[in-house]
């Protein structure tokens, strides 16, 4: 009562026990007290569900003061664990995600809120003992923790890649290839911590230093040299990858000059031959490699065509069976350097008789200049001849015979004329010589052929002389005639 004594046997109307957290735990209408005024309160382990080490609980009774008192309520086993941040998550390789874990009771008191005191997972991913996330590989990672033997429910990160940070292409060593053949690149986007960002090949930029490169990488170029090849993906470019692209096999053998070609004997002409492959790439252009052949005219190892003997010859350059196209060389005579005549021999002839002359004038490689005989200048000194070489002279003498061209003269042939048969006698007295009848007369006999030449050194068989009146007056068999067809006879 208000003076402290014990309320004994006495009865609380409207009894009510209030938690300041859980609100009222316990209620009775009419509740009894024994003899010491004292009565036992039992609340319900679901009424007081709080933890708290200064839980107050009020008592109340009608028409009574009410009081408090501070209890301390632990937290029941662990029933849960949950995980800050719950909802999933995404981060760029190289982030941080920081976890918090509590552990609750049934009544979602807190147990343990310490993150170093779980038992923390992720699935393969990367993370400390107090809950920092910190995985670089890309991939998705369900992060948990454990606290005495309750597991939170995961929280997913997903790890995407960072910033690319190289690119890399293969095949990434240099390679060699043949024109007509391709090469398939691929293509990688890495970040600083090697995942992958792309490795779809048309998603990045390929270039080749020039060659022909598709936009997924396939290198097919057939022009012959070397190229880079790069791929680039946010501005971020491979190393590159030489390709030399070699020649296909010969397809063609072209020469220079290709056109026809007329040269002078003693000149040369430096043919040059390339062989290409089926896309005009060079496969060989050193002249000593090609088997050059000039139809039988001089061309050495090298393609030097120097045939000095006229004619036409068709040049062309073989290699790996490929022959060239031919260019027709006409080899024409150099300069005139000699002339010769036929006969060259000396000739001797009859007056009356004639000798057809012919005249070659040749160039040093003996090659025919000219053999037309009008073309010549000929010369018999003085002896008949044609602007043809035909000597027809018929003075008994000796004849230079030369033919001209181009100020050359032939060496000359000698021709003899000799005088034909004697055609007449002609009897000469001596001028002043008396005749007196019956004294020896003193004649000269000169014969002659038909052109007048003196009957030199010939027989006259049978010669005799008649006199108009005294008959025969001489004779002699034969009668010999001087180197003049002369002889003096006496008349007796």
């Amino acid at each position: 009562d208000e003076f402290g004594n014990p309320a004994a046997d006495q009865t609380l109307e409207l009894f009510t026990v209030d938690s300041e957290f859980d609100g009222e735990v316990f209620s009775e209408d009419s509740f009894s007290l024994d003899e010491d005024g004292q009565a036992t309160v039992t609340v319900s382990d679901t009424q007081i569900v709080t933890a708290d080490p200064d839980h107050t609980l009020t008592v109340d009774a009608e028409d009574v003061e009410t009081d408090s008192v501070d209890i301390e309520v632990e937290a029941s086993d662990v029933d849960s664990v949950e995980i800050e941040p719950e909802v999933d998550q995404t981060i760029t390789a190289g982030e941080t995600v920081e976890f918090d874990a509590t552990a609750l009771d049934e009544f979602d008191n807190e147990v343990e809120a310490d993150d170093s005191a779980f038992m923390w997972d992720a699935q393969g991913g990367e993370i400390s003992t107090d809950g920092a996330f910190t995985e670089t590989d890309a991939g998705d990672y369900d992060v948990t923790a454990e606290f005495d033997g309750e597991s939170s429910a995961p929280t997913t990160v997903a790890v995407e890649p960072a910033d690319t940070d190289q690119v890399i292409i293969e095949p990434e060593d240099d390679r060699t290839t043949t024109a007509g053949d391709d090469i398939d690149f691929d293509a990688t986007a890495f970040d600083e911590f090697d995942n992958v960002i792309a490795d779809d090949d048309t998603a990045f930029d390929w270039t080749a230093d020039g060659g022909a490169i598709s936009g997924d990488g396939l290198f097919d170029e057939a022009t012959a040299g070397d190229y880079d090849v790069i791929a680039e993906f946010d501005s971020e470019a491979s190393d590159a990858t030489t390709v030399t692209v070699e020649p296909a096999e010969t397809d063609t053998v072209e020469i220079e000059p290709e056109s026809d070609q007329t040269i002078t004997a003693g000149d040369d002409i430096d043919f040059e031959a390339t062989a290409l492959d089926e896309f005009d790439n060079v496969v060989e252009e050193t002249g000593s490699k090609f088997d050059w052949d000039g139809q039988g005219g001089a061309i050495d190892g090298d393609g030097l065509f120097a045939e000095t003997e006229v004619g036409e010859y068709e040049v062309t350059a073989e290699l790996d069976g490929v022959e060239s196209d031919s260019t027709t060389v006409t080899v024409e005579p150099a300069d005139v350097d000699r002339v010769e005549i036929e006969p060259e021999d000396d000739q001797t002839i009859t007056a009356g008789d004639q000798i057809a002359f012919s005249a070659e004038a040749l160039d040093e490689f003996d090659n025919v200049v000219e053999d037309d005989n009008t073309a010549f200048d000929w010369d018999a000194e003085d002896g008949a001849i044609s602007n043809d070489g035909l000597f027809t002279e018929t003075d008994a003498g000796s004849y230079d015979v030369t033919a001209e061209l181009d100020d050359i003269v032939s060496a000359p042939t000698t021709v003899t004329v000799e005088a034909a048969d004697t055609d007449e006698i002609v009897i000469e007295v001596e001028d002043g010589q008396p005749i007196t009848a019956g004294n020896s007369i003193e004649l000269t006999v000169e014969a002659t052929d038909e052109f007048g030449n003196p009957a030199a050194d010939r027989t006259l068989d049978e010669f005799e002389v008649d006199s108009e009146f005294d008959g025969e007056i001489y004779s002699e068999d034969p009668l010999s005639l001087d180197a003049d067809g002369e002889a003096a006879i006496t008349i007796p």
